[in-house]
């Protein structure tokens, strides 16, 4: 009878132990639902604040422009047209086409039947403002201040831009969800802060160009790269597949956005390695990657040379011409801005640091402080990541998801050594996200342990009672 009662009073409490922990799993997702609809209409509101007030560049007239090649290939399907091959009225046939896809997209879903037609009809490419193109003439006005024989192209201006910063939105939300599954919403929070924050990501957000279009396939392909990584160690098959299919995608539109979204192929290709060679003794971990990453070059390749059929034709040239040729184009530039050439690597180097950790940098954090803030919040986020990495594999004998970042870092930095010939701001984008988080990295982990070995510790103090 006694035995009969112990035994019940065990099941008891394991069942209570089991309902306390299933209650916290829901309300840890249920706080993790309401951080991430919070960050997004946030961000929606700070984005869609005036964004009518953000200067005109002239690359967005050649992005709404360059939309009719949605109509081509999804709506007319013709990839015989001459513009695909040969110089278009942009001189720049070569260029990746995600992002005039993603602008026609947008316009038909506003109503655009024809997008060729409809900008003829707004006069957008004729219309001349004392004898010269008219985007030309306004390059760095508010759009506020454009003749009023503009108001049809401003209409495309406004439907673009809002298109940019839903990618801008798109960006904040994927780091929050990044660092919350990585780690704790609080290191989600904190990073997405930092780059919504970030002067460069204010003056680009707004913009109907490719660059926050850019963050965006680069800030999913880490969160997707993650989750990737953690259903192959718990043996979702299904979830795995899935996942390797969606990073083929997100690698295709990120490498198709831009020449150097080609970062996402390098970071994938290293990471992937590193997660073959650190856990080859886990045989069947190792096959399912290797499918995987079968399927994300599969899937990537396939939908990419869809999606571009100026590399149709003597593919290897064609993508040499695409990646290499367009970024050696730079020397034409240097006449026209000689003031931001760069023309070695130690030069590229010094002005990366110089824009993005001094304290008086253009593109920094901490402008407020006349300390080396920036660069030393992120010097201790990779200390701490490499310490907490280490820890990992030394416990789990696995790949560490927090390396995820470092590696990405790496091939951010090292990629923007080696293409940065002209003195942009543009280019600079997605080292400052990397920098934000790495610091939010260090400051949520210095919160976190305040809390658990100061704050808590320092509470029950206080006001526990003590026993006599």
């Amino acid at each position: 009878m006694k035995q009969t009662k112990l035994k019940r009073g065990k099941f008891a409490a394991i069942n209570s132990i089991k309902g306390k922990y299933q209650l916290g799993r829901i309300f840890s997702k249920v706080l993790k639902i309401i951080l991430f609809i919070s960050v997004a209409a946030i961000t929606a509101v700070y984005c869609f604040k005036d964004f009518e007030n953000s200067k005109f560049v002239v690359d967005e007239y050649f992005f709404i422009k360059k939309s009719y090649y949605f109509d081509l290939l999804f709506i007319k399907q013709d990839i015989s047209d001459t513009r695909w091959y040969g110089a278009d009225s942009t001189g720049d046939v070569s260029q990746p086409k995600v992002g005039p896809y993603i602008y026609g997209l947008a316009f038909h879903l506003a109503g655009v039947k024809d997008i060729e037609r409809a900008l003829d009809d707004a006069n957008f490419n004729g219309e001349m403002i004392n004898n010269k193109p008219w985007y030309e003439v306004m390059v760095g006005k508010l759009p506020s201040s454009f003749p009023d024989k503009l108001y049809r192209s401003l209409e495309f201006l406004w439907l673009a831009r809002k298109t940019a910063i839903v990618f801008t939105i798109g960006s904040i939300v994927a780091i929050y969800s990044l660092g919350a599954s990585l780690k704790n919403p609080l290191f989600g929070i904190t990073a997405s802060f930092l780059i919504a924050s970030n002067v460069l990501l204010k003056s680009l957000g707004k913009n109907a160009t490719t660059d926050t279009m850019q963050l965006f396939f680069f800030s999913v392909n880490l969160l997707l790269f993650y989750k990737w990584l953690l259903t192959a160690h718990i043996k979702k098959k299904n979830k795995y597949y899935a996942y390797s299919f969606l990073l083929g995608i997100n690698t295709a539109l990120g490498a198709g956005v831009k020449t150097s979204g080609i970062m996402i192929v390098f970071f994938l290709a290293i990471s992937i390695l590193l997660v073959v060679i650190i856990e080859k003794h886990y045989q069947r971990t190792v096959k399912h990657i290797i499918i995987g990453a079968l399927i994300i070059s599969t899937v990537g390749s396939g939908l990419f040379y869809y999606l571009h059929p100026f590399i149709h034709n003597d593919t290897a040239n064609t993508l040499w011409d695409m990646y290499y040729i367009r970024t050696d184009n730079y020397k034409s530039y240097w006449s026209q801005f000689p003031a931001g050439a760069i023309t070695s690597r130690s030069q590229a180097a010094r002005i990366i640091f110089e824009r993005t950790l001094a304290p008086e940098g253009n593109f920094i954090n901490y402008p407020f402080i006349k300390l080396p803030l920036d660069a030393i919040l992120f010097v201790l986020g990779i200390i701490c990541l490499i310490y907490r990495a280490y820890k990992q594999l030394l416990i789990k004998k696995k790949f560490p998801p927090d390396m995820i970042l470092f590696i990405w870092m790496i091939v951010v930095f090292v990629s923007l050594v080696f293409y940065l010939n002209n003195d942009w701001r543009r280019y600079y984008l997605p080292l400052v996200s990397c920098i934000a988080i790495l610091q939010a990295y260090f400051i949520s982990g210095g919160v976190e342990f305040s809390i658990k070995k100061i704050i808590r510790p320092f509470i029950l103090a206080v006001f526990t009672k003590p026993n006599f």
